[in-house]
């Protein structure tokens, strides 16, 4: 059974973060010469696609994992993500009507995206702050490696495989 946090913390690092986190398939595409510098900035999802649809931001898209759970891969309309050149990311979104936040590092070599998710923040109490109980560290932090693919200096794709099915987001440089 999944919690409030939980789920957020899945929607949040499997979602609105796919921007960063990858898995598998895509290609080189226009990649600014695999420069890990290309992808410094901040990003905002655009779509999802998974299980043969796509929908633009905000969205959900409903499919069976391996397991034959049902459940879904979502986006917000302010789902963004901070690649800033120290290797920290910050990551900003909405799930459930609740907003969060999750912070960690990045790096990435040629086509390989790596992310480590090491804290998480979720505004439980509706406030538009962060409090001390609303921050949960990530112990272990999440890590996740995966392929990226560079669309153009403005937008990128990013295919993550969520319980064996492939997701890709598409964002846009802001």
């Amino acid at each position: 059974m999944y919690t409030r946090q939980t789920r957020f913390a899945a929607a949040t690092a499997a979602a609105s973060l796919v921007l960063a986190l990858a898995g598998c398939g895509g290609g080189s595409g226009n990649d600014g010469g695999n420069d890990p510098a290309s992808l410094v900035g901040s990003w905002r999802a655009e779509t999802i696609s998974a299980a043969g649809a796509t929908v633009a931001c905000p969205g959900s898209i409903p499919f069976t994992d391996n397991d034959g759970v049902s459940t879904d891969v979502s986006c917000g309309s302010d789902d963004t993500l901070q690649f800033n050149s120290d290797g920290t990311l910050l990551g900003n979104g909405s799930r459930f009507g609740t907003r969060g936040r999750v912070r960690g590092t990045w790096s990435r070599s040629g086509d390989t995206l790596t992310t480590t998710i090491t804290e998480l923040a979720i505004d439980v109490n509706g406030n538009g702050a962060f409090e001390a109980d609303e921050i949960f560290p990530q112990n272990p932090p999440q890590t996740t490696t995966g392929r990226i693919e560079v669309l153009d200096s403005r937008h990128l794709t990013v295919h993550n495989t969520e319980d064996g099915t492939d997701v890709r987001t598409t964002s846009r440089r802001l």
